[in-house]
């Protein structure tokens, strides 16, 4: 229930333009509501949540130069 009204935000945000829309440039690949999405998906509203979370806290690091890919283990 929780993991679908997640997913359901996360897609809407994604509609509306995502990070593009607020002129954020994501240093990840995939973005992070893309990796949200995935982990949801895979792990569930818990674990999908605090991995998502955890890539979130990590974006827009200072001293990472390029994109990096990571991917949903």
């Amino acid at each position: 229930m929780i993991g679908r009204l997640l997913l359901r935000l996360l897609r809407r945000y994604q509609s509306a333009g995502g990070g593009d829309r607020w002129l954020v440039a994501c240093n990840f690949n995939p973005s992070c509501s893309v990796y949200a999405v995935q982990a949801l998906e895979k792990y569930g509203a818990m674990r999908g949540s605090l991995l998502a979370l955890r890539r979130v806290s990590r974006c827009r690091n200072r001293q990472q130069l390029g994109v990096v890919d990571d991917r949903v283990p």
